[in-house]
């Protein structure tokens, strides 16, 4: 008897752990409900997905934020890269933006407003953007001190324009209007 109870409950707990003796049946999703319960897909926030969904592009004050945000990570590349070509037409104007934004050690969005200033159309608009800005030590011997940038709030105009895609580029960064 003493063999026989470990057998029993090895062969109980193998019985439960599979099923309790159930068969298991598998079943195949014919290809127009798989469709259909894609279909039917409910989000997060319980909006129904459809099957035309699109994610939208990001819009002008989202490039904004994201260019200088490239900019506090040092992430100058990339933020250049957002500029519309005929802002960085070449080499060169691509390096010297680079060597302007590189002498910032951090910089924070503190606000973003569309502004009246500019021909703001369908395709084109302008920002004023205030900016918290921390300037590294060794850009103050610059031929243009700091580049025109001050520890602090500075303000600065960004104009943008929707390149042949449709995504909004940076077109100018002016000190004023």
């Amino acid at each position: 008897m003493e063999k026989i109870l470990p057998v029993a409950i090895i062969f109980a707990l193998s019985f439960l752990l599979s099923g309790c003796g159930k068969k298991s049946v598998v079943t195949e999703k014919v290809p127009e409900q798989a469709a259909q319960q894609e279909n039917n897909a409910i989000t997060p926030d319980n909006q129904k997905v459809t099957e035309n969904a699109e994610v939208p592009l990001p819009q002008g004050e989202d490039i904004v934020r994201s260019f200088f945000n490239l900019i506090g990570e040092g992430k100058i590349p990339e933020a250049v890269a957002m500029m519309d070509d005929s802002a960085v037409p070449n080499d060169s104007t691509k390096q010297a933006w680079g060597v302007q934004f590189n002498i910032i050690s951090s910089i924070a969005v503190k606000s973003i407003e569309p502004s009246n200033i500019g021909n703001a159309t369908q395709d084109q608009k302008t920002y004023k953007v205030v900016l918290d800005v921390k300037i590294k030590p060794s850009s103050e011997k610059a031929v243009i001190p700091n580049y025109g940038w001050e520890d602090g709030e500075n303000i600065r105009w960004v104009s943008m324009k929707k390149d042949g895609s449709g995504i909004w580029k940076i077109l100018e960064i002016g000190t004023g209007p």
